[in-house]
């Protein structure tokens, strides 16, 4: 593999597994490429039509065109759901729910971006610590 390549298909795996897109600065650091460098192979890929952008406020962000992710509130959606459909047939079993909830935060692969991990990481620290009741509302 080139040298090119090898850029173009790093960035681009960084995007697929990224469902709320990247910038130029989280792919320079998570690839450890310079940010002209990521720069210059976003315009190739956005120019062959593997990339796409987007304008958030004073930030670009970039996605992969054939993004294989499921909307977040369908997936929320479902595991609210899925977890009050428990709780509702096993109604005695309620501490067993709060370790599914836990085991969902450590296992689900949420591809979110710096801010969001950061978000997770201190619902998991709440948890950890019994201050924090996970689905409390489907009672």
């Amino acid at each position: 593999m080139t040298k090119k390549n090898e850029f173009k298909f790093n960035i681009l795996n960084q995007l697929e597994d990224s469902a709320s897109g990247l910038t130029i600065t989280e792919l320079s650091k998570k690839l450890n490429f310079h940010r002209n460098t990521v720069s210059k192979y976003l315009g190739i890929l956005e120019a062959e039509g593997l990339v796409k952008k987007k304008d958030i406020g004073a930030a670009l962000l970039y996605f992969s065109a054939k993004r294989k992710y499921l909307r977040r509130k369908l997936v929320n959606s479902f595991m609210k759901a899925l977890l009050y459909g428990l709780k509702s047939n096993f109604p005695d079993n309620n501490e067993i729910f709060k370790n599914v909830g836990r085991i969902l935060l450590d296992y689900f692969q949420f591809s979110l971006g710096d801010a969001y991990t950061k978000e997770f990481e201190k619902i998991k620290a709440k948890i950890s610590s019994n201050r924090f009741l996970f689905f409390t509302r489907y009672k």
